[in-house]
């Protein structure tokens, strides 16, 4: 972008090197407030639709895949492992109930949950046989037939019970059905008006729980999640404006006559810095150990830091030579 007498011509002129930034930095602008608007609006609802769709095109496929192995459906709440399927007729399921992003309305206890060991669960139970239903397009839901059920329940689930051992019941059929839209929703997929609903009752059910207890803590990292969500989504917007400054500024800075050097180098270095901080931060926010209102914000604020240095050194001017 930039060797010497561009930068010259431009300065002859008397316009400086903010200025020519004040162009990219309006129509950036804009593209942030749209795309805050598209974040917050109709996103949402595209990712909740699209994993609906996702699910239940999966199940609607099951009775016509043919004869196979080790399938497995990941549904929010539930984990469905299929040993061996040959159309509609399943051998050998493994069906568990997993807690929900809603604590309160999971059908097990968070606190279950996170007390037993990852190699075991709550609730599962285990068929010998099932068959799977065909969904007409007006039923709302899938129908699995069990036979040979046998359930699990950790007893810690039962009051006076000990963690150390699982009480079985047994049944010869049973009828399971698997619902086609999913009511859990997580922070991405609320829309501006679930999410302000959702951070109240969040911070409510944080606040009515024991100080210090594995519950608290749990539902402490849930309520940052969802605080920190509508700021998650201005710094993604925020990316439309810092991305093409930092970029512009980079290719200001490098005195070359090789045109696509500051091209290739601004479009590693922008990117590189962003999505670096941008994992970190996700990493925290899973954690739990996020500001709402300042961690989303660490990629644009690094990205800012550099370009106010390139734009103070580009206000220095070139450096005058000792020859």
């Amino acid at each position: 972008i930039r060797a010497d007498r561009e930068l010259l011509a431009c300065q002859s002129f008397g316009i400086s090197p903010a200025q020519l930034l004040m162009a990219i930095a309006f129509i950036g602008g804009l593209f942030t407030v749209i795309s805050y608007e598209v974040n917050q609006r109709w996103v949402p609802n595209f990712r909740d639709q699209t994993r609906n769709n996702m699910r239940s095109f999966m199940m609607d496929q099951l009775p016509h895949l043919g004869e196979g192995f080790n399938l497995t459906f990941r549904m929010r709440p539930y984990i469905l492992w299929i040993h061996h399927h040959d159309g509609p007729r399943l051998e050998g399921i493994f069906l568990t109930i997993v807690p929900g992003r809603n604590e309160e309305s999971s059908p097990v206890s968070m606190d279950v949950f996170e007390s037993v060991d990852t190699a075991t669960y709550p609730f599962y139970l285990f068929a010998e046989r099932a068959y799977i239903g065909r969904r007409h397009e007006n039923e709302t839901d899938y129908k699995i037939r069990f036979e040979g059920v046998t359930i699990f329940v950790n007893d810690e689930l039962v009051a006076d019970g000990s963690a150390r051992f699982i009480q079985r019941g047994y049944m010869s059929s049973w009828e399971w059905s698997i619902p086609v839209a999913s009511s859990d929703r997580g922070p991405k997929e609320l829309d501006r008006g679930a999410l302000a609903e959702a951070i109240p009752r969040s911070k409510a059910a944080w606040d009515r729980a024991e100080p210090g207890s594995d519950k608290a803590r749990i539902l402490r990292r849930n309520y940052l999640r969802l605080a920190s969500e509508t700021h998650r989504r201005w710094a993604v917007a925020l990316t439309c404006l810092m991305f093409p400054l930092t970029a512009f500024a980079i290719g200001l800075a490098i005195n070359t006559m090789n045109r696509l050097l500051p091209f290739f180098v601004s479009c590693t270095a922008v990117p590189a810095i962003f999505f670096f901080a941008e994992v970190w931060t996700k990493s925290q926010t899973k954690k739990g150990d996020v500001i709402p209102w300042a961690t989303p914000y660490l990629g644009n604020a690094l990205l800012l830091v550099l370009l106010i240095f390139l734009m103070w050194k580009l206000a220095q001017g070139p450096k005058e030579s000792s020859w």
